[in-house]
């Protein structure tokens, strides 16, 4: 039975990939390649479903039969004890009624005895998934976030996603409190895990991130999560109106508030041209939308709960440059105060950042105002020549 679901999970996997992924199947014309993946599949689903019925079939069968052997020996029996004299005939007929409803039940528990057979692989990996505890967790005596400036410090931090290959190495970085700096720096040189740190998503193997001076395992998670957002490069959407993917577990929210969200995020004029508006449905992962506009949805998520730190991980890397450049001025006055964390590729975004931060390949970081970096660093600036 475990290679049964083991095989139906795989069917079902294929099947959404097909669906969820049909235009990229279409541009490349691998209609023939998926049919005939599917098809092995189906047939290995069919192999195991015919398996599972044999095994049904033949526990149906060793039950019945086993039911009608004992009723023949208890006829043969009984017959040969009224002949004797031995048995009366209404004793015989009142076991024989109480040996019909034994059987029947006996055949009913055989026949429960598989479905809970069947069933028993999906409760136990569901169990299975129940019972592990989560990696990133709260320590026993940890604190309340009661205020919350924004100042970052990693203290040699020491991390790698494999122990045989470390991302950074005795990495000291200090983000001042309510400041808009950028990240930038190659593909792979550890930017996003930079903000996975931040937000504890992940913890360092050497080294400590702390937030306003308290080290971040001793902040309550949840407390952490409330005060820290981020609006990353691939948006994550619901099937949902595009209010309610907005107001994503926010309750009583003023729609004041959530016109402003819209606003930043130059979604105006879209959603007027919706049918029914903030209230139209969006469909699954916003499928019908473009990127830019799933990024510009996501960021006003993000937006509208007016967090202490906001992250934008190339929130915005699909919008065209008019409209980021509108985003990030409406932005800027929106979180005067608050702490911005921007990391892009692109250097005019980030090089009005009061605050930048290199990050090379050596593991080495540079800091600064993009006048200084361009004035001491070559990499930063065959970094910015080359986008240029």
């Amino acid at each position: 039975y475990r290679q049964l679901w083991d095989s139906r999970a795989r069917l079902s996997k294929k099947i959404h990939e097909a669906f969820s992924k049909i235009l990229i199947i279409k541009a490349f014309g691998l209609e023939s390649d998926l049919r005939h993946r599917y098809l092995r599949s189906l047939i290995e689903n069919i192999r195991l479903n015919i398996k599972s019925f044999r095994w049904s079939v033949f526990n149906s069968l060793a039950s019945s039969l086993l039911s009608k052997v004992i009723y023949g020996a208890v006829t043969l029996f009984g017959g040969w004890l009224i002949i004797k004299g031995r048995l009366s005939l209404g004793s015989y007929t009142a076991a024989m009624l109480y040996l019909m409803q034994l059987g029947g039940l006996l055949e009913s528990l055989s026949y429960r005895f598989e479905y809970i057979a069947k069933e028993a692989v999906p409760l136990e990996r569901f169990l299975e998934i129940m019972d592990r505890q989560p990696g990133i967790k709260d320590l026993p005596g940890v604190k309340n976030l009661d205020s919350f400036r924004g100042e970052i410090q990693l203290r040699k931090i020491t991390f790698g996603y494999s122990p045989r290959k470390s991302i950074f190495k005795d990495l000291n970085l200090h983000i001042p409190a309510q400041a808009w700096v950028a990240i930038v720096g190659s593909s792979g040189c550890g930017k996003t895990t930079l903000v996975n740190l931040i937000m504890r998503l992940y913890e360092p193997g050497q080294g400590e991130v702390l937030l306003d001076g308290v080290d971040l395992r001793m902040i309550r998670l949840n407390d952490l999560r409330k005060n820290i957002g981020i609006a990353t490069q691939q948006p994550l959407l619901f099937d949902l109106s595009v209010r309610e993917n907005i107001c994503l577990g926010l309750k009583n929210l003023n729609p004041r508030e959530v016109s402003e969200a819209v606003r930043i995020a130059c979604l105006d004029d879209w959603i007027k041209e919706l049918p029914q508006g903030l209230d139209t449905l969006i469909g699954e992962d916003a499928c019908c939308l473009s990127h830019g506009l799933r990024q510009r949805l996501a960021l006003a998520r993000a937006i509208v709960r007016n967090f202490g730190m906001l992250i934008l991980d190339e929130a915005i890397s699909s919008v065209d440059a008019f409209t980021e450049e509108k985003i990030l001025q409406a932005l800027k006055e929106k979180r005067n105060s608050l702490s911005t964390v921007v990391i892009s590729h692109r250097l005019l975004v980030v090089k009005d950042a009061s605050r930048i931060y290199f990050l090379r390949s050596d593991n080495a970081v540079e800091e600064g105002t993009h006048a200084d970096l361009l004035a001491k660093s070559q990499a930063y600036r065959d970094f910015f020549n080359h986008q240029d």
